[in-house]
C-alpha cells in the first residue's frame, strides 16, 4: 500500500479529489449522495473518515462493486 496521498482518483468513471473524505468524495458521483456513500463505506469495509487519496487499489474496487449493486450488498 502506499502510503502517498494521490490528488486525483478514478471512482465509477468520475475524477475525485484525492483530498476528500471518502463518503464525500462518493458524493461527487452522479447518483450517490452523502448518506450513500457512508453506507457504501461501512459495507465495503472501509474506514468513512480515510481519504480518497488514501484508497488502495483493492478498496477502490470494493467500493465500485457495492456501488454498482447496493441491493446485493443490503443497502435499501
Amino acid at each position: 500500500m502506499s502510503k502517498e496521498l494521490r490528488y486525483v482518483v478514478r471512482i465509477l468513471n468520475t475524477d475525485i479529489d484525492g483530498s476528500l473524505k471518502v463518503p464525500y468524495g462518493l458524493a461527487r458521483v452522479k447518483g450517490i449522495g452523502v448518506n450513500l456513500g457512508w453506507a457504501i463505506c461501512i459495507r465495503a469495509g472501509i474506514d468513512p473518515n480515510m481519504r480518497i487519496g488514501m484508497l488502495t487499489e483493492r478498496q477502490i474496487e470494493r467500493i465500485e462493486a457495492v456501488a454498482r449493486n447496493p441491493e446485493a450488498s443490503g443497502i435499501p
